[in-house]
């Protein structure tokens, strides 16, 4: 089973995120959305539960994608993410492509 992790501060979730969140739920066995907090930004638009519950309801019927809170600076989601996904997903945003990153073992 191949799962992808999509992790990103999501403030506010776009339908570019949505969009690759569709592609990548087509491709692999699952995907799971890690919901972080970036220190760089002053100014949010909602709160990290904010966030976390808004995209969390995007996928209520979703059975393979997950939402979850995570903790960007010690990069542990849950901890289950380290141990159950081998493929980290990505969006560059300075070229606007999808890159997918093997994670080693």
């Amino acid at each position: 089973m191949i799962k992808v992790l999509y992790t990103g501060s999501f403030d506010p979730i776009t339908k570019g995120h949505m969009n690759i969140v569709k592609q990548a739920s087509q491709l692999f066995d699952g995907v799971v959305i890690a919901v972080l907090q970036n220190k760089n930004k002053k100014n949010s638009f909602f709160t990290i539960d904010e966030r976390y519950e808004i995209i969390k309801e995007l996928y209520k019927d979703s059975k393979n994608i997950e939402v979850i809170k995570g903790n960007k600076d010690s990069l542990i989601v849950d901890g289950k993410v380290q141990d159950n996904n081998s493929i980290k997903l990505k969006n560059d945003k300075s070229s606007h492509e999808v890159t997918l990153y093997m994670k080693k073992k």
